[in-house]
């Protein structure tokens, strides 16, 4: 009896330290999230200063450049941790679907421990890097005064953060695993066993094959690791590292920190996070529904008229925002109840808004194209105003189904359209209040256009211009600054994490030549620009869903850009196309984030909004297949740039 009570004692005593130690845990990594969500606002200052400094005081300098890179390193790492807490990394859910809630919560354990130990060799090897900066008391090669040692060691910390944030969540799940009650029945998919042998046979075979037969063991590994449900960003760089230590050995791994460190190093890649954010304060200020009202007020008294002034809406957000998933999130939540209240198919009003998020991608400011210009050193300008042509056609294509759809939808029903007419008094009194925030994408293309501003300047002037009309409007108030850099910084760790790790993984790739060997395979056996091209758009429709498109662009751009080099194919054009694709896998069950997105806004049911999304997916690939067919759709704009 006594050595009952103790052993209780003790159970009790040890789940209180684990609570606590949960509590910091969680704590301190609110605590690097916030400081994160500061720095990129820091970043946004320094860069539009730059930018007055050069253009209106004739002043330019140098600094700034070396400074937000800086801080770009430091608080991409710094946010890792709390985005995964906040569950922002993605993983692949389509097999842990259907599975039970006791091995869905093994393998996302699994999840954790993967990123534990991928923390872990960061972390062994970024010391070492940082304890060098350190001795050496490194700088800045262009500005000397500006240290480099506190740079390296604020990203060992941010790593340190993500690997104890992975243990705490695996510690949980080992606690709520035991909570969790067996299946009755227990289906083939509910035996963890199995299914874990499995995944460690299918791992040891890819590992085997990673070493014999680079690409083969690359493709079982990706579909192992990510199939398993482990975090998108970590997977891809836990196989970049596992390659590298094959391929070079143990010392491979050095390079590890190196390659995370040295990849966002990049003054182009701070234009990304900025971006997102500007599109974050536009929405969480409340300026969107002022968009959407303005264009409802001019097109939504004809029947459609409402869906293609959502679609509208998304188009002009998308050149705010650059992103795909925030486009959605915000016109999901203003648009679909006001579609349902005036008689549209909820279904139709699901897909519609999903579809038309993707235009975030494909309208400049592009998160897609910055990240392809990131990774092979083409103009972000020429790649931005590549996609404006193609993004605007797609954009009347989608207005125009949206309109016939619900034209034929209400006739089926036997009913009319309720129609809500604005008289033009009213109509000038929605764009008065709306349109210095409808300025805002006509600084970014017409910046972007005439060349006056690079593409990280412009996403700079367009937080300060945002920050400005939300502080003047009054739309953003006490909690919602808060709120604004917590969401900013879940959206952006999410990116930044998948580009390190595929960086990682594209640094095996590079040693392993595995560019150069499927080059010399394709010139062999010669195949022509228009197979090599359809091949590619199959292999990543395919790859869409059930990979996410900012992943899918890292994976595969760095493999086939010495391939459109080899076969004089222009890569401005193929990266039109290429993001088009990308348009397809954010609406591609079962992985299409947009999809997961307008669910969780307006609480859909996950099927109702693939079904609403399939009368947008057919006219998506028209656009593509016009692209294809006249490359200039793609061309002309860039050609005719400032």
């Amino acid at each position: 009896m006594i050595m009952q009570e103790t052993t209780r004692e003790r159970v009790r005593a040890g789940a209180t330290v684990w609570t606590a130690a949960a509590r910091i845990i969680d704590l301190a990594s609110d605590l690097a999230g916030l400081t994160a969500g500061l720095m990129a606002v820091a970043c946004a200052l320094i860069v539009a200063w730059g930018t007055l400094a050069r253009y209106v005081l004739n002043h330019p300098t140098m600094w700034e450049m070396g400074l937000t890179t800086y801080l770009l390193i430091s608080f991409g790492f710094l946010s890792a941790s709390y985005g995964f807490k906040e569950n922002a990394h993605v993983r692949v859910d389509i097999l842990l679907n259907h599975l039970s809630a006791r091995t869905r919560n093994l393998f996302e354990g699994l999840g954790d421990a993967f990123v534990a130990g991928f923390a872990l060799v960061y972390v062994l090897y970024g010391w070492r890097l940082f304890n060098v900066s350190f001795r050496m008391k490194e700088v800045d090669p262009v500005v000397p005064d500006l240290p480099v040692w506190p740079v390296k060691g604020l990203m060992v910390l941010g790593v340190v953060l993500l690997g104890l944030q992975a243990l705490r969540s695996l510690g949980s799940r080992i606690v709520r695993h035991g909570g969790i009650e067996r299946p009755a029945g227990r289906a083939a998919w509910d035996r963890p066993a199995p299914l874990a042998t499995a995944f460690v046979l299918i791992s040891g075979l890819g590992v085997y094959a990673l070493s014999m037969y680079p690409t083969l063991g690359l493709i079982i590994l990706l579909a192992c690791f990510l199939f398993a449900g482990v975090p998108v960003a970590f997977g891809l760089g836990a196989i970049g590292a596992i390659g590298l230590a094959l391929s070079l050995g143990p010392g491979g791994l050095v390079m590890i920190p190196n390659i995370g460190y040295g990849n966002l190093n990049s003054f182009v890649l701070v234009a990304l996070p900025l971006f997102i954010l500007a599109g974050q304060i536009i929405q969480t200020s409340g300026l969107s529904e002022k968009i959407f009202a303005v264009c409802r007020a001019f097109i939504g008294h004809i029947p459609g008229g409402v869906g293609a002034a959502t679609i509208l809406s998304c188009g002009i957000f998308a050149a705010i925002s650059g992103s795909s998933v925030a486009n959605a999130a915000a016109m999901g939540v203003i648009a679909i109840p006001q579609l349902i209240r005036l008689g549209y198919n909820r279904r139709l009003a699901y897909g519609l808004v999903a579809a038309g998020g993707t235009l975030g991608i494909l309208i400049p400011p592009s998160a897609g194209m910055i990240l392809f210009g990131v990774v092979t050193e083409e103009s972000i300008g020429r790649l931005f105003m590549a996609g404006f042509v193609p993004g605007l056609i797609l954009m009347v294509l989608l207005m125009a189904a949206v309109v016939l759809v619900h034209r034929l939808q209400i006739r089926r029903q036997g009913r009319t359209a309720e129609l809500e007419a604005f008289s033009w008094s009213r109509r000038w009194l929605v764009l008065r209040r709306a349109w210095v925030g409808l300025m805002l994408p006509v600084i970014i293309l017409g910046g972007l256009y005439t060349g006056v501003f690079t593409a990280t300047e412009t996403a700079a002037v367009a937080v300060v211009y945002a920050l400005v009309l939300a502080l003047f409007s009054r739309g953003l108030k006490g909690g919602d600054w808060l709120a604004l850099l917590r969401d900013s910084t879940r959206n952006i760790s999410m990116i930044l994490m998948i580009f390190v790790g595929a960086m990682i993984l594209g640094g095996y790739v590079t040693s392993a030549r595995i560019p150069q060997l499927l080059t010399a395979a394709i010139l062999d056996a010669q195949l022509s620009k228009a197979s090599f091209i359809i091949l590619v758009m199959l292999l990543l429709l395919v790859m869409g869903m059930f990979m996410e498109a900012g992943a899918i662009t890292l994976v595969t751009v760095p493999i086939l850009y010495p391939i459109l080099l080899a076969l004089e194919i222009n890569p401005i054009w193929f990266a039109v196309i290429m993001v088009i694709n990308m348009e397809v896998a954010c609406i591609s069950p079962p992985v299409g984030l947009n999809l997961y997105i307008i669910q969780r806004v307006v609480n859909a049911g996950f099927l109702d909004v693939i079904k609403g999304t399939l009368w947008f997916m057919p006219v998506i690939l028209i656009a593509l297949i016009l692209v294809l067919l006249v490359p200039s759709l793609a061309l002309w704009l860039p050609g005719h740039m400032g």
